[in-house]
């Protein structure tokens, strides 16, 4: 069973607020003159958007497998314990298979509720500065909601994702970070190379690039239809394997 380690997610809290700080303070001196020049004030809470949606898709699963530590170490069989667990095992059991139980590491269990907690946990920390942003570029609620409802169903898709990975003992990193690359670069440069060379426009390549999306918050439904795929992936990615297992045992 998953514990959650108390430094490890400070840490991912500080790393969180460091990382957004950081670039507002960039972009907002004149420390780094070359950002300063495209980060005006009317896109600065854009600018919020691209740091948060870097870090939930690109940072944000580095920590997951720090946060969901496990307890590894089981305590000592000894031959008391071996031989009263092995009275209160039934004949099927023990027919089965089930002799002395094995001392060593525990699986290592996805907590799924632990990686949603933190993530409303990254939002309330963020709140002061994304409204601060959201002043100073003069929008309107609506479209502050919208751009961090888009961080925030992207961020529980990961966290969803890489539970479920956990649970699994796959290695979803490298499949998931070419899915990155392929979705928030490769396809966006495919439209202006495509543009450039025939003036075809394939605009619906952004649908699929997330700080895409967060640049036409106000021109473009394109978030909103980001939310509604990738929230309806991380509800799948949550029930599907509790449904699948109910499923099989019906029919065992």
């Amino acid at each position: 069973m998953a514990r959650v380690n108390l430094q490890r997610t400070i840490v991912v809290y500080l790393a969180w607020l460091g990382f957004i700080g950081t670039g507002l303070v960039l972009v907002l001196s004149d420390i780094a003159p070359v950002l300063s020049a495209y980060v005006r004030p009317e896109n600065l809470y854009n600018f919020l958007l691209y740091s948060e949606l870097f870090f939930v898709l690109a940072l944000w699963p580095l920590f997951i497998p720090r946060i969901l530590s496990e307890d590894r170490e089981a305590p000592p069989v000894t031959a008391e314990s071996g031989q009263a667990l092995d009275a209160a095992r039934g004949p099927a059991d023990r027919a089965a298979g089930g002799g002395a139980p094995q001392s060593g590491a525990a699986p290592c269990q996805g907590q799924v509720h632990i990686l949603m907690l933190q993530v409303v946990l990254l939002f309330v920390f963020v709140l002061p500065l994304a409204f601060i942003c959201q002043n100073i570029s003069n929008l309107g609620l609506w479209t502050f909601f919208k751009g961090q409802l888009q961080v925030a169903v992207l961020a529980c898709f990961v966290a969803a994702l890489f539970s479920l990975a956990a649970d699994r003992k796959w290695r979803a990193a490298p499949a998931y970070y070419l899915g990155f690359f392929l979705s928030c670069a490769g396809l966006p440069f495919l439209y202006y190379l495509v543009l450039e060379f025939t003036g075809a426009p394939l605009g619906f390549l952004g649908i699929f690039s997330p700080f895409w999306a967060a640049s036409r918050l106000d021109a473009e439904p394109t978030a909103l239809i980001q939310c509604a795929i990738f929230g309806a992936a991380a509800v799948g990615l949550l029930l599907g394997p509790a449904f699948l297992k109910k499923t099989q045992s019906a029919a065992a």
